[in-house]
């Protein structure tokens, strides 16, 4: 669906030719899904998707490039507020978390 780089040599982690927007994002990964990952994302209430942060966030973190620099759709250096906690709506934590939320919507439909 979307082109990668294979110059990396990491065929389960591709680099992108291009950032993909959240959208594009949730579409690819809802075309990689098994059965299997629909079920289990089924299983998982929507309140406990979070949980998935260090997992499947990310690997959407790093597999979409959030963390790059030059990606359009994230702010990686945001600064924490005043509570110390980074809640910037681009930063990569936030934007994996509204992905894994959007993905649970559309198999949860």
């Amino acid at each position: 669906m979307f082109r990668h780089r294979e110059e990396r040599g990491d065929l389960y982690h591709p680099r992108l030719i291009e950032f993909l927007t959240e959208d594009q994002i949730v579409a690819d990964l809802l075309v990689k899904m098994s059965g299997r990952d629909r079920q289990t994302w089924r299983s998982i209430l929507l309140e406990n998707v979070i949980m998935g942060h260090h997992t499947t966030g990310q690997t959407i973190r790093n597999n979409y490039q959030l963390w790059d620099a030059a990606n359009p759709y994230t702010h990686a250096e945001a600064e924490p507020n005043a509570a110390g906690i980074i809640d910037h709506p681009l930063h990569p934590d936030q934007v994996s978390t509204r992905i894994m939320q959007r993905l649970w919507g559309e198999v949860n439909r």
